[in-house]
């Protein structure tokens, strides 16, 4: 959740101002824009070593290495599809040409690479019992789920990463 490694900040730093006559010098808090190596900023260690950083970001609650799981999923947002409407996934083949050059695969319509594709589809079909339909044009592939599907909840970003890693 947090990077580790390098942190920039404003710390309060003594500062020498001036010399007294006596020879004494003459010290101030001053902010100096520093580089503090920390292997975690979400430690309590961190903000202990680091007071001012504290004070200007107003203080923790409960130690940031115990916050709970549930806490960080309620910040999450869960874009839904809507109820009662066809799902549609178009899966692109990217860099098909390469993959095709690779293959040595006829233009336009590779006997080979229709077979694979499809058979691919199917395998998709018989997986997942909402995929009503799925239709190939070209180097892309589209699956349509049915109407009432509650297929992962309807979430939205779980469809695309499913069907391209199956």
């Amino acid at each position: 959740m947090f990077r580790q490694g390098s942190c920039i900040l404003k710390k309060k730093v003594e500062d020498i101002v001036k010399y007294s006559e006596d020879g004494i010098p003459v010290k101030r808090l001053r902010r100096k824009v520093i580089d503090i190596n920390s292997k975690n900023i979400a430690s309590r260690s961190f903000w202990n070593e680091n007071p001012s950083l504290l004070e200007e970001l107003g203080s923790f609650t409960q130690d940031v290495d115990k916050i709970k799981p549930d806490y960080i999923r309620s910040f999450l947002f869960e874009n839904k599809l809507m109820p009662s409407t066809w799902i549609v996934i178009r899966i692109d083949g990217c860099h098909f040409h390469r993959f095709s050059e690779v293959h040595e695969f006829t233009k336009p319509n590779d006997e080979q690479a229709l077979k694979l594709m499809n058979s691919c589809a199917v395998t998709v079909l018989e997986e997942f019992e909402d995929v009503k339909f799925s239709y190939g044009v070209s180097d892309e592939y589209s699956f349509v789920l049915k109407k009432n599907s509650q297929l992962y909840q309807r979430r939205a970003r779980l469809f695309p990463m499913t069907f391209l890693l199956f």
